[in-house]
Parts: C-alpha cells; sequence; structure tokens
C-alpha cells in the first residue's frame, strides 16, 4: 500500500495526485486514520477531517500509527491541528495554520472549520475558514487596499459569525455597520476577485510536496517513538470496530475519480437533484451504521444477496453475473458492496418509523406534496362514491394475476418481478399493502375513464 492521504474541501483529487501519486479518501472521521494504517501504508497524510456532526479522529490513532512505525503528516486543517498537538510523539506538522496552532497564536478549532458539499460534488467548499479569512485581509492591508481599523473590525465580525454562515459575501454586505470607511470596502471587493487568500490549500500543496520529496529519499527513518502506547479499553473497542468494517477504502478510491463525470451525465439528463438525494440518504444510513457498529456476518451478507437478486429479477446465475460486470463489481468489489448493502438496509429498517413521520417534508421539499395530496383527496372521494373505499379483488377483477398483469404490463410498462414479495419489501411494504394500493388504484382509473364517459358505473 502507497501514501493515503484524508482531503475533501481543501484541495481537488486532481491537485493532489499532480504532486504525489496518493490513495485519496474522504475527510476522516474517528476510526478512519486507524483503518488506512492497518493495512500498513509508506505514510498517511490528514489534511481534513470531521469534527461536528460526526466523531473526530481520535490522537491515539496517530500515536498507534507512529508506534507502528508510519509517518504521519499534517496540514491545513484537521491535520494541522493534530500535528500542532501530536508533534512531540513524532507526527509531522506542515504550513502556516500547523505554525499558528503549534506556536498558540490559534488556539480555537473553527478558525480551519468550514460548510462544505457532499461527496457527489468532491465536497466543495459553501462557507469559508477563518485561517483564510486572517491571511486574505493580512494581504489586503499590506497592498493598502484596506488599513488597519478595517482589518480589525472585518476580522471580529468574521469570528462572531457561526463557519457554516461566513462568507466573503456576508462579510461585504455585512460590513458598513462595523465599518466606516466606504471607500475601503468598495476596493476591497474589486480586489477580493483576484485578491483572497486560500491558506488551507497552500499549506495542504506544501505537505503533499516535503511528502513527495521524503518519498523520493526513501522514506528517511523518522526519530523512534518516546512513548510506550497505551493499550485502554477504549482503544480496543475502537480497533475492534474498525476491523469489522466492510471495507470501505478501495471503494472510495475506486469511485472518487468517476464521480464527477457521472453527475454531469446526471445533470444533462435532469435527474441529478433526486439521485444526489438518494446518494446522500444512503451516505447517512452507512454512516449511522457505522457508528453503531457491530459484525457483518457472511450469512446475512449472502440473505441480502438473494433479496436483492429476487428485487430485480436476477435469480438465474447468467443475469447476476452480467448484472456484476456492468456495475463494476466483480470480484472483491461485489462482496464489498454488498457488505455495505446489509449495513445501509439494517440501518433504513431501524429508522422506518421516523422516516415516515418526515415524508410530508421531503415531498414539500421536491415539489411533489400538493399533487399527490389532491390525487390522494380525489382517489379517495371516488372510491367511496362507488362504495369501493375497501374492495375486494375477486369483485372488480377477474383474478389477482389480471391484476398484477394491468398494474406491471398496462400501468408501469414493464414484466411482473418474479418475487412480488420481494418486491413489496424493496418498495418498504408488506405484499398485502401493495395489492391493496394496486387494487384502489385500478379502481379508481376505470372509475375516471367511466366518469369520461359519463356512465356511473365501471363495470
Amino acid at each position: 500500500m502507497g501514501v493515503v492521504v484524508f482531503c475533501g474541501p481543501t484541495l481537488r483529487a486532481h491537485e493532489a495526485r499532480a504532486v504525489l501519486d496518493v490513495e485519496l479518501r474522504p475527510p476522516a472521521a474517528r476510526g478512519d486514520l486507524l483503518e488506512a494504517a492497518l493495512r500498513g501504508p509508506e505514510a498517511i497524510g490528514l489534511i481534513d477531517g470531521f469534527f461536528s456532526r460526526v466523531p473526530s479522529v481520535w490522537h491515539k490513532e496517530v500515536l498507534w500509527a507512529l508506534s507502528q512505525g508510519i509517518a504521519v503528516y499534517g496540514a491545513s486543517s484537521m491535520g494541522a491541528l493534530r500535528a500542532a498537538e501530536l508533534e512531540p510523539f513524532g507526527m509531522v506538522g506542515v504550513g502556516a495554520v500547523f505554525e499558528q496552532y503549534r506556536s498558540g497564536a490559534l488556539e480555537d478549532d473553527d478558525e480551519v472549520a468550514l460548510l462544505h458539499a457532499d461527496a457527489s460534488l468532491e465536497f466543495r467548499p459553501l462557507t469559508e475558514a477563518m485561517v483564510n479569512v486572517r491571511a486574505t485581509l493580512r494581504r489586503a492591508r499590506d497592498a493598502n487596499i484596506i488599513g488597519e481599523q478595517t482589518e480589525e473590525a472585518l476580522l471580529a465580525l468574521a469570528k462572531e459569525t457561526s463557519y457554516q454562515l461566513r462568507t466573503y459575501s456576508m462579510l461585504l454586505s455585512a460590513a458598513p455597520r462595523v465599518c466606516s470607511s466606504r471607500s475601503e470596502l468598495a476596493d476591497l471587493k474589486h480586489w477580493l476577485v483576484a485578491g483572497r487568500v486560500d491558506q488551507k490549500r497552500a499549506d495542504a500543496l506544501e505537505m503533499l510536496r516535503v511528502m513527495a520529496e521524503r518519498q523520493r529519499l526513501g522514506w528517511p527513518q523518522l526519530d523512534a517513538p518516546r512513548y510506550s502506547f497505551s493499550r485502554t479499553d477504549a482503544w480496543e473497542s475502537l480497533r475492534e470496530e474498525v476491523e469489522r468494517r466492510p471495507s470501505l477504502g478501495a471503494f472510495t478510491s475506486a469511485n472518487d475519480g468517476r464521480t464527477w463525470h457521472l453527475n454531469e451525465e446526471l445533470l444533462v439528463a435532469a435527474t441529478a437533484a433526486t439521485l444526489q438525494e438518494g446518494a446522500f440518504t444512503r451516505a447517512l444510513a452507512l454512516e449511522r451504521g457505522l457508528q453503531r457498529g457491530g459484525a457483518v456476518a457472511g450469512a446475512v451478507v449472502q440473505a441480502v444477496v438473494e433479496d436483492f437478486r429476487r428485487e430485480r429479477d436476477l435469480s438465474q446465475p447468467a443475469p447476476f453475473s452480467a448484472w456484476l460486470e456492468a456495475q463494476d463489481l466483480t470480484d472483491a468489489a461485489g462482496v464489498e458492496y454488498f457488505e455495505r448493502e446489509v449495513i445501509v438496509r439494517r440501518t433504513k429498517a431501524a429508522w422506518q418509523a421516523e422516516m415516515r413521520r418526515h415524508l410530508v417534508d421531503h415531498l414539500r421539499s421536491v415539489g411533489l406534496y400538493a399533487g399527490l395530496r389532491a390525487r390522494s383527496q380525489a382517489k379517495a372521494e371516488a372510491l367511496s362514491t362507488a362504495g369501493l373505499a375497501a374492495p375486494r379483488l375477486e369483485e372488480v377483477v377477474a383474478s389477482e394475476a389480471a391484476l398484477w398483469q394491468w398494474y406491471f404490463g398496462e400501468h408501469l410498462a414493464r414484466s411482473i418481478p418474479e418475487d412480488l414479495l420481494a418486491y413489496a419489501r424493496s418498495m418498504n411494504a408488506s405484499l398485502e399493502q401493495l395489492r391493496m394500493a394496486v387494487l384502489r388504484e385500478y379502481c379508481y382509473q376505470r372509475c375516471s375513464k367511466a366518469s369520461e364517459r359519463g356512465f356511473d358505473s365501471w363495470e
């Protein structure tokens, strides 16, 4: 295994790989650095990491990696924080942000925090880190764009603003209430187009250049750790949790290069928003499941594979093999995909009640609520008037087979699934619920057609 680097909003993948041949992983959370270290890489670079909504990388993960002779480098963001704290133990810090934390000039975590998009948009930053604002305003002052008073006022304004809202446009819009010089603000607005400083990015590139040089030299031996690693109960629990994880590292590395190209196809097909919503849900389910831990037993994986095949009419070996090949899921990748599928399904099942409580709000957010509500009401009124609020199959259709033929063949224009029970489960419903929903829809459409023809009944 080569070099592993945890990176997200600070640096794009192609920028990192232009400096060093690396296995890029998304921002690190608790256990991620340990997982990478267990695979025996030449070195690990930590740039970005989570710190708010999910547990952060433990210091002990870095200490364990160092105790195994793995060099660990840090810069820019979470990497700078951990390097400043762990430099005495052997972690290598690089860059201006690291130096400021090490010297005590910076202390707060929010100096490097920002809001960013998800993996489908390459973790693109949506707000500005405070360290970048500081560097930018200092450059603006050195260039005589703003004076000391304006710099200090804007720094105070940025610092009191949550990292989730901190942007240059926000600062400029709020600046008149704290800055007296309107001309300086106007000059700053124009200067920012080309003058802003991305200190985090600069530090990340510097760290990668340092790592590239040390790789060229054959990774010179670092000083042996001057500490004894203590294996506490909490540490052993974390290690057991990480060792039970599906192999997500290869999954991330294999997918990050193609994500944007796939997203481009979704954009031109006007399906990006809907499918990204599904990807977001899957990411949360997987993340929640991994946090809860629990082994993914082989028998459970096999059961999910069998359900999956029945749901998609892939019961026969040949179609299933063709599907795996088309999805780039041959060999180990297929096993890892279904291990993740187990975790996602298990988490979704545990959260079904919570999901239903949020369904109405989600329908509102995607613009479907009003139309579905109106149709539901119209259906209820029509079926009640016709005495078919709870229709019995034998009263309205020749057979159950005829009902499914109508629903799948005419209504959905697809073949009838081999396993209707599996299909119903894939829709988060029982077969009885699906049958009644289809039966009510059948009756409603016949009622509507009869009404259009001026008949009182569609029999």
